[in-house]
């Protein structure tokens, strides 16, 4: 009995043991993000009489993880999305949202007053130009991480315009995860239905007719479009002002959630933990 004691002792320790060294490995699959924003208002020479330009801008920087490596690499990828025009990699968040903003306002005075057409609708030549950028992490767990990059942006017309870039990135690669990793040809059309169906619910209508009476178009020829977020109870689509809508209708979020896509996608593939 002793000894059958001693080794059901031994057995829970050493599951204890892995236990606990399973979670501290969990714990690397964590990015460790620094997060920082910038606020300030800006005017056409300097003159406050004259035109503004306020911004607003806010980022959860790639800070630190074990695979320095990868850390660039995610880092680059952050950067591309968020600031697109940045040609060198930075330490720190405020060195980039620096760096932003005097880009942005560089922008903002070589426009002066006149490069918003003064024949269109709505435009007044003073109104003031606003950006408003920020970004939103999604999910930062199980080898994966997932952020949206939001920006409200006015530049003179009848209106300003919003855009959603979403991303998901393998941790074990640092590569972005695309449909392609995701689902097999088959399945594609069969997601393509369910974000049509996800569509004509949302909107109360029955067929893709009565979605183009109130402001969709090319639904009929709705694709994947790359563009989406990941959480742990499902994917989120997004298409952006103007690309299945008019502007009125604005940016439309479609919501499938793992147990409807289980069957449709890829063995092996890099989100398959959330799945299961």
């Amino acid at each position: 009995m002793r000894k059958i004691a001693l080794f059901v002792t031994i057995a829970v320790i050493l599951a204890t043991a892995y236990s606990c060294k399973g979670k501290s490995a969990i714990k690397h699959d964590k990015l460790e993000l620094e997060p920082c924003s910038l606020n300030l208002k800006t005017y056409l020479n300097n003159d406050t009489s004259k035109q503004s330009l306020d911004m607003r801008l806010s980022i959860e920087y790639p800070a630190k993880y074990p695979d320095k490596a990868l850390l660039t690499k995610v880092r680059k990828a952050v950067l591309r999305d968020f600031f697109p025009e940045a040609d060198s990699e930075y330490e720190n968040p405020t060195a980039v949202l620096n760096a932003y903003a005097k880009d942005y306002k560089k922008f903002f005075q070589e426009s002066g007053n006149g490069e918003a057409n003064p024949e269109e609708e709505g435009f007044v030549q003073d109104d003031p130009w606003y950006n408003y950028q920020k970004m939103i992490v999604r999910y930062n767990d199980d080898g994966l991480f997932s952020y949206t990059v939001c920006s409200d942006r006015y530049t003179g017309g009848a209106h300003g315009g919003k855009n959603f870039l979403n991303a998901v990135i393998d941790m074990k690669t640092g590569n972005r995860i695309t449909e392609d990793d995701l689902f097999t040809e088959e399945a594609k059309p069969m997601v393509i239905k369910m974000i049509v169906n996800k569509i004509l619910e949302k909107n109360q209508v029955r067929t893709v007719g009565e979605l183009e009476d109130i402001g969709y178009f090319d639904i009929s020829e709705i694709s994947l479009n790359k563009n989406f977020f990941l959480n742990d109870k499902g994917i989120t689509y997004t298409f952006n002002e103007y690309e299945i809508a008019g502007y009125a209708v604005g940016t439309t979020e479609v919501f499938l959630d793992y147990a409807s896509l289980s069957g449709l996608m890829k063995q092996g593939n890099p989100i398959e933990t959330l799945i299961d």
